[in-house]
């Protein structure tokens, strides 16, 4: 996330609310947002809710059970055979997430935008 930090301090577009925002804070960027790139979490689930273009970024964890809801096209997701679905393991998770490359996250980004 450093990197991606560092991004943003110098890109006017882009506003950084790590560590910022309330629960009705975050519904309200979300509703707003013309894109959302989130991890399985709050926000993704409330893209969801608003109906936005998404991109799901998933590691450990079972996207049939917990993904976005019938949005599973959305989602970004590399599994191997053997893979352990454990989110609260870093040993795991890590590697997993680590599986989604930058480029192919700008592309799924560019073809929601595109619609």
């Amino acid at each position: 996330i450093r990197p991606l930090l560092g991004w943003a301090a110098g890109e006017p577009r882009a506003i950084d609310l790590v560590g910022e925002t309330s629960i009705a804070r975050l519904m309200a960027v979300i509703e707003r947002s013309s894109l959302v790139v989130a991890n399985d979490s709050a926000a993704l689930h409330m893209a969801v809710g608003f109906d936005r273009p998404l991109v799901a970024l998933f590691g450990p964890t079972r996207v049939e059970r917990v993904g976005p809801y019938r949005r599973e096209r959305d989602v970004i997701q590399h599994l191997r055979a053997g893979d352990r679905f454990d989110h609260k393991d870093e040993r795991v998770g890590v590697p997993m997430m680590e599986r989604i490359t930058t480029q192919e996250v700008l592309e799924a980004c560019l073809a929601r935008l595109r619609g």
